[in-house]
């Protein structure tokens, strides 16, 4: 969790806007994969955001690129219906150079032409604590943003040991949802999704939840190379101990494939 953060031209009082920060830092290789939980008390709304660092040539030199970006109304952590998207804060979409610095329990990040200050770097300091669950939200919120960057393992580690995703789009005998059971089944049928298509994006619309507090639906939007215009999707959550215990997505609308619209064929209805 971060305790600390100043711009290098001056302070910066991240307190006025109610700002709270986690990071997740897992390594690949000689580059990290960050994922960033950011709330913003006074505008009400939350943001999840996943870069990558792959290393420069200076020892802590890393070039930082943000892979996907999802925010969300906070009160969609209580079960109220939500929009999704929107400003949320300082919006760091755009890549950049920065510094990685690990010492003991401290993590400093050093990242360059920050939004937060203004145009000049910022220092963010944080210290490792044992992390709580991931709240309902912020749990789909990682799903869509790792499902957009197309990381199956990232994806499939989302969900407990045991855990079940359910769907109806891979033919079965007997014509019932396919299921995948287990982070190996569900991180196979991943990376056939996303080899399936030269390229791929997925967007959060809304949250909400009900009665009980472990089951949240999302509503989504998803567009690929074979697609003529972007699917919508509702996708059921149910959660246990900060992780996916099963999943089901359903289509709202019929595809279109890109391939019958360039060939001239009438759309599906």
């Amino acid at each position: 969790m971060w305790v600390d953060a100043r711009c290098s031209d001056g302070p910066i009082d991240l307190a006025a806007v109610g700002f709270e920060r986690t990071v997740d830092l897992a390594k690949r290789g000689k580059s990290y994969v960050l994922t960033f939980d950011t709330k913003l008390a006074t505008e009400g709304c939350q943001t999840t955001s996943v870069w990558t660092a792959e290393p420069e040539a200076d020892l802590y030199s890393y070039r930082m690129s943000p892979e996907s970006w999802v925010s969300w109304p906070m009160s969609a952590r209580t079960g109220v219906v939500g929009p999704a998207g929107g400003a949320c804060g300082a919006e760091e979409r755009e890549p950049v150079l920065g510094e990685i610095h690990r010492a003991g329990d401290a993590l400093e990040l050093v990242m360059q032409r920050s939004p937060w200050c203004r145009g000049f770097d910022v220092h963010f300091v944080f210290r490792a604590i044992p992390r709580p669950s991931l709240e309902p939200a912020e749990l789909v919120a990682r799903y869509v943003a790792h499902f957009d960057r197309g990381d199956a393992l990232s994806l499939a580690q989302l969900f407990e040991s045991q855990g079940v995703l359910i769907e109806s789009f891979t033919a079965t005998q007997d014509g019932q949802p396919a299921r995948h059971e287990g982070r190996t089944a569900i991180a196979a049928y991943f990376e056939r999704v996303f080899a399936s298509s030269s390229w791929h994006a997925a967007r959060l619309l809304a949250l909400s939840g009900g009665d009980d507090p472990s089951v949240i639906t999302a509503d989504l939007e998803y567009m690929d190379s074979e697609l003529a215009e972007p699917l919508r999707l509702r996708a059921s959550f149910v959660l246990a101990g900060g992780e996916i215990f099963e999943s089901e997505a359903q289509l709202v609308t019929d595809p279109k494939p890109a391939h019958a619209v360039a060939l001239g064929a009438e759309p599906m209805p």
